[in-house]
């Protein structure tokens, strides 16, 4: 690697090591806006569209397999194209945030592991 590269990896590491709870936030927040684009794209590739289940696809595997709320959401994501609404907004907000508090803490706990 180069000696840029080194020196930012550096500076990152010890910005994570004096801010873990930034970088828990900074995580949660790529992970939500991650799951905002990729999902309606993912799903509409399992076989979610807005004519509804494709015949033979992944979508109608976890019809048959799934609880039917799960398939709800995945279907309502797949046919408006977007993680929009009531339940989709909140569900990404919330898993994000909480996986954003998780990597702060175990970033946390490693640091002071690691001090220790």
């Amino acid at each position: 690697m180069s000696q840029q590269t080194d020196s930012f990896i550096g500076k990152l590491g010890s910005f994570v090591q004096k801010h873990p709870n930034y970088t828990g936030a900074a995580v949660g927040t790529v992970v939500a806006t991650t799951t905002i684009v990729a999902l309606p794209l993912v799903l509409g590739a399992a076989g979610f569209t807005a004519a509804g289940i494709g015949s033979g696809t992944l979508a109608a595997t976890a019809m048959a397999k799934l609880p039917v709320t799960i398939v709800a959401v995945g279907q309502s994501v797949g046919a408006l194209g977007t993680v929009s609404g009531a339940v989709g907004g909140t569900t990404v907000v919330a898993g994000s945030a909480a996986y954003g508090a998780v990597c702060g803490f175990l970033a946390k706990v490693g640091i002071n592991k690691t001090k220790n």
